[in-house]
């Protein structure tokens, strides 16, 4: 199933998508694992995502790995 198939996104709408995404993805993290991480927008817009639970208190400790370009 595609959900846009050969049609260009409004920018807007694809970093709405694309922080919809991270953020689902962040919430899924549980206490001890160890997260690896790409180095794509919507990685960075998860590290966001994740700084945002670190300052309110609700990740304590984590572990994450993300790759550079070479």
């Amino acid at each position: 199933m595609t959900l846009f198939a050969g049609a260009a996104l409004d920018p807007a709408l694809q970093i709405s998508l694309k922080r919809a995404v991270a953020k689902k993805a962040v919430g899924l993290i549980k206490p001890g694992m160890i997260v690896g991480l790409g180095t794509g927008s919507t990685a960075s817009l998860a590290i966001e995502e994740l700084g945002k639970l670190i300052q309110q208190g609700k990740v304590k400790h984590c572990n994450i790995n993300k790759m550079y370009f070479s």
